[in-house]
Order: C-alpha cells, then sequence, then structure tokens
C-alpha cells in the first residue's frame, strides 16, 4: 500500500453515513488501486457468490483494474458497468496535482443494465460453476435504479475525496518516494523532464528507477509526467487568461503543434475548446 496518514475512525464514520443514506457500499482505495477502508466491510453475498467461481474472479479483478486505470489517464469521475452489468462509479482524490488514491461506489443494477433482467443473466450465468439458484434469489432483491442517481453520486464522491483531501483526513506521507517525485516534478514543471535527471536528482540507476516508478504510478514515469504537464495545463486554462502557446511553455512544451496534439490525444478536445467548455461550465453555476 502507498505510504497513506489517513484518520481511521473519521473516515469510518463519513463512509458509515454515506451507506447509511444511499444503501450503496463504498470503498477507499489507494493508488495501487488496494482496498484499505469501507462500509460495509464486505462484498455483497450476490458479488461474493459470483467470485467463488475462479473464472468469474479473475473477470471482477480485472474489470476493477480496468476502471482504475481508466480513472487514472482521465483523471476525472468514471462511471462504467462491470461484466456482470452492475454500475459502479470511481472517483481520484488528488492532492497537489496527483492520485493519491480513490473513491469506490457500487455495485447496484441501473435502469439501462443489460442484466436487470434474470433471464438475459441466466444464459451467462450457466456457462460458469456458481449456485445459480442462490444468485437468483439475491438478484431479484436487488431494487433497480434509475441512471437519473448517477450524476447525484458522482458529485458526493467527488466532494468526499475533496473533504478528505482539504481536511488532511487522507494525506500522502511526505517522506514517500511518490510525493517527493511529483514534488520535484511540479517545481520543475517549465523544463524538459527526463529520466536521467529524475534518477541523478533521486540517486537511482536507470533500470531499478523504471521498476520502482511503475510501482508507484501504475504508468511509466514519462507518461507519469506528462499527465502532471497537461493536469498543470489544465488547471491554467480554466483558472487563467494566459495564451496558449505561454501555457505550453510553462509546462515545458515550447513545439505549440506538439502540445495541441498531445493535449487532444488525452483530453479529447483542443486546448481551446477545453477553455471554452470550462468557461460555459462556470456561468452555468
Amino acid at each position: 500500500m502507498m505510504n497513506l496518514i489517513y484518520s481511521f475512525d473519521e473516515i469510518n464514520k463519513i463512509l458509515f453515513d454515506f451507506n447509511k443514506l444511499t444503501n450503496f457500499r463504498i470503498a477507499l482505495f489507494d493508488n495501487n488501486f488496494t482496498e484499505f477502508l469501507s462500509c460495509p466491510t464486505r462484498l455483497s453475498r450476490f458479488c461474493k457468490t459470483l467470485r467463488e467461481d475462479i473464472t468469474l474472479n479473475e473477470k471482477c479483478h480485472h474489470c476493477d483494474f480496468e476502471g482504475f486505470a481508466k480513472c487514472t489517464n482521465e483523471r476525472k469521475t468514471i462511471i462504467y458497468q462491470c461484466h456482470m452489468g452492475m454500475t459502479e462509479i470511481i472517483s481520484p482524490i488528488i492532492s497537489s496535482d496527483t492520485i493519491i488514491g480513490y473513491v469506490m461506489c457500487g455495485q447496484f443494477f441501473s435502469s439501462d443494465s443489460l442484466y436487470k433482467k434474470w433471464d438475459n443473466l441466466l444464459p451467462v450465468l450457466k456457462k460458469q460453476n456458481v449456485d445459480i439458484e442462490t444468485l437468483h434469489t439475491l438478484h431479484n432483491k436487488y431494487t433497480l435504479f434509475s441512471t437519473d442517481i448517477l450524476p447525484s453520486l458522482q458529485h458526493y464522491l467527488e466532494m468526499i475525496g475533496t473533504y478528505l483531501n482539504v481536511t488532511g483526513l487522507l494525506k500522502m506521507n511526505k517522506n514517500n518516494l511518490a510525493y517527493q517525485l511529483d514534488n520535484y516534478i511540479l517545481k520543475n514543471i517549465s523544463q524538459p523532464i527526463n529520466v536521467e535527471m529524475l534518477c541523478k536528482e533521486f540517486h537511482y540507476q536507470k533500470t531499478n528507477f523504471y521498476k520502482v516508478t511503475h510501482e508507484l504510478y501504475g504508468i511509466s514515469i514519462m507518461k507519469h509526467v506528462r499527465n502532471l504537464k497537461i493536469q498543470v495545463a489544465k488547471n491554467l486554462l480554466s483558472s487563467t487568461n494566459i495564451p496558449i502557446n505561454q501555457i505550453a511553455a510553462q509546462i515545458g512544451m515550447d513545439d505549440y503543434n506538439y502540445f495541441t496534439k498531445l493535449f487532444k490525444q488525452l483530453e479529447k478536445c483542443t486546448p481551446k475548446e477545453f477553455r471554452r467548455n470550462s468557461i460555459k461550465k462556470k456561468i452555468s453555476i
């Protein structure tokens, strides 16, 4: 687990209150996608019964990993359906432009789920070694929720993540390598950062550095540097009137065309479109 410092009792109360109000399971994960707090502490009986099958258990873990990976790459809350058609929501907890953990809510059937009806799910389950009768009983107990509630759940998860960060109830150990690396990268954001300079600064052999940083971030160190640069650019685009070419220079990308191409690749829109959309959101609030 990543070196996180957190207030166990206070956070548990927040998770308990959320679960009591919504009846949805909520859990906290570190940046290695490892769960460390949840309410309730166990998975639902439906999910637990599914995971008793080796194949389905592997699919569940793979589905979780893909969800966390997408949330990490997009650096925003994602809503998706698992391979069993259950809705899950993952929201990143961001501190100083670094994802230090995640808040996850689920698993429930929404009105657009392919498997909201037992007759649709049954043929899939018959192919696996599972307790069909028990799963049928448990499936019938689920309340079907309208997709209209999803934006509200998303906002609550984002507020919880922000609250945990700003109050210091959940924070990174500043002696942790990830914190030190991100702090160094952000301080030198205007420079063309490369692996050699990072290895020199933190006294690592290149091969070992690649391994250690991949374990920290789940992606290559240079992809992480790139993501941090784009995140800083997004903050500047949405909060300042600085010309876009100057923002590119401020994050160490003097080639404006490359910056625009990379930004569009990661954010699915150009920097200009991102700024325009950010202004529209502010006006609508």
